[in-house]
């Protein structure tokens, strides 16, 4: 999958481009901090302990990529449920073959 349909590998790429263009140490610190994030969520690792000594910054913005990918992952799941279901979160009525009225498309 390429940076273009995977979104978390997008996000990493973006991560890369912003740290890049950074000014300050700090800030190429917590653009890397948010790219290993992403990657840890994705890897189902935690490194939360290893940015609890640096600044605050830092350790924000690796929990912002954890917490991020984790979403990510989670609407790539409910899309993938929302196709092999037919486009909705609902079950089908037996009877009828219709939605309930409470039920409404994912997206």
């Amino acid at each position: 999958m390429d940076a273009t349909t995977n979104p978390v590998t997008f996000r990493i790429a973006c991560c890369r481009r912003q740290r890049a263009q950074a000014r300050t140490r700090i800030e190429q610190e917590a653009w890397r901090a948010e790219e290993e994030g992403l990657r840890d969520a994705v890897l189902h690792r935690d490194h939360v302990d290893k940015y609890r000594a640096r600044s605050p910054i830092v350790l924000e913005r690796y929990l912002i990529g954890v917490q991020d990918a984790q979403a990510l992952m989670r609407i790539a799941q409910a899309l993938q449920f929302r196709q092999s279901v037919g486009g909705t979160a609902c079950p089908r009525l037996p009877r009828t073959g219709e939605s309930p009225q409470s039920c409404r498309p994912l997206l």
